[in-house]
């Protein structure tokens, strides 16, 4: 038993220290090919990581089928994929583009400190639309976390390239709407996506997305870049596009790895450490002069972000699914003909609003005129009598 745990625990640490390793890798690659490698194309570099993302999933997903796409039986259809997918795959290509655009004019180290603020636009999209409950621990948390990176933003003189932090703001904005749109558009449905799954279905919505913008902005100078490049360079810049590919595709599959063994409070968690390495490595690998004071409001966010998983977990701790008492089945047999279930009114998840998520009428035998209805909420059971 002993050793199984053991086991177990060096399994998730391994799993951890990949992701972790293939995260700070494909950031750090992202910025050498974009930047150092001379190549300023990042909406091009996104395609080609949607391409080559796309065939190697549909190869695991359909060809070898180690891990399996949902069928149009668990209600994956175009309808599903239009109305709910497509907002998401949207968000997705526009932060995704934005960040890499920003590798031209900011570090890496600065943009992982802006990006501590995804979770403050989280809680405010969440908050407006009334599917988070205002505290002041979460007020705090927001505080610290806005406080840290403005006290570290102050510190960087990079904070006068108004185009990079623009650009990053904006991929910080969009990732947040994503993050919004995964919890309201799959919460409630029988459709599972896994990272390799949902890679699937994303990486054609985030192609078509991105390719008008590459037609407008990069497309006649990459033509001029092709033609003054060597043959040799070009296959050269080739073979490190397909590889940075490669690395940002075997991401995806860590994080499905890190997914199924743990859970999302757990990347969380070990986000925060991958983000500190990030900008500890990128300074020295890139040479970034980061002053103590962009530190010093760096360390604060973080305490912010701790703070704000702390109240995620003790959340995630109170919602304890509901669990209906149990019926006999004599007593079902005798009853089945008195029993029956009532569509909820809203055909919008049920998230959004408090109807139930199901309802139960029983007829009373002796009065007629006198219904039961037990009535299934969010997090709440009803008896009523009417």
């Amino acid at each position: 038993m002993i050793f199984t745990d053991i086991l177990k625990f060096f399994q998730i640490l391994f799993y951890i220290v990949l992701w972790w390793i293939l995260g700070i890798g494909t950031i750090l690659f992202n910025k050498w090919i974009l930047f150092y490698h001379s190549f300023p194309f990042p909406l091009f570099l996104v395609l080609c990581h949607m391409t080559i993302g796309f065939l190697l999933s549909f190869i695991i997903c359909k060809i070898f089928k180690i891990t399996i796409v949902p069928k149009e039986d668990q209600d994956l259809d175009w309808n599903f994929i239009m109305n709910r997918l497509l907002p998401i795959g949207i968000c997705f290509a526009i932060g995704i583009g934005c960040t890499n655009m920003a590798y031209l004019y900011i570090s890496v180290s600065f943009i992982q400190m802006l990006k501590a603020l995804t979770p403050c636009f989280v809680l405010v999209i969440l908050l407006v639309k009334k599917l988070e409950l205002f505290s002041f621990h979460l007020f705090l948390s927001i505080f610290l976390i806005s406080f840290g990176i403005g006290l570290a933003s102050y510190g960087n003189m990079e904070v006068y390239n108004l185009i990079g932090i623009g650009l990053q703001l904006s991929s910080i904005i969009s990732e947040s709407f994503r993050l919004y749109f995964l919890q309201i558009n799959l919460q409630g449905t029988d459709v599972k996506l896994n990272p390799v799954t949902m890679l699937y279905f994303l990486a054609p919505i985030c192609f078509c997305t991105l390719l008008v913008p590459f037609f407008i902005f990069e497309y006649h100078n990459l033509l001029l870049y092709i033609q003054k490049k060597s043959l040799i360079n070009i296959k050269e810049t080739i073979f490190y596009l397909i590889l940075n590919a490669l690395v940002a595709f075997f991401l995806n599959i860590s994080m499905f790895l890190l997914i199924s063994h743990t859970s999302s409070l757990t990347i969380n968690a070990t986000g925060v450490i991958k983000d500190c390495i990030l900008i500890v490595l990128s300074s020295y690998l890139f040479h970034t002069i980061i002053s103590l004071q962009s530190y010093i409001g760096y360390i604060i966010s973080i305490f912010g972000l701790i703070l704000y998983i702390y109240l995620k977990y003790e959340k995630q701790k109170q919602s304890t699914p509901l669990s209906l008492p149990k019926i006999n089945e004599k007593d079902i047999e005798e009853n089945i003909n008195t029993l029956s279930f009532v569509k909820p009114k809203n055909s919008i998840p049920f998230f959004f609003t408090n109807d139930c998520i199901f309802c139960i009428n029983t007829k009373n035998n002796n009065n007629n005129n006198k219904t039961n209805s037990i009535i299934i909420y969010n997090n709440k059971e009803e008896n009523s009598f009417d």
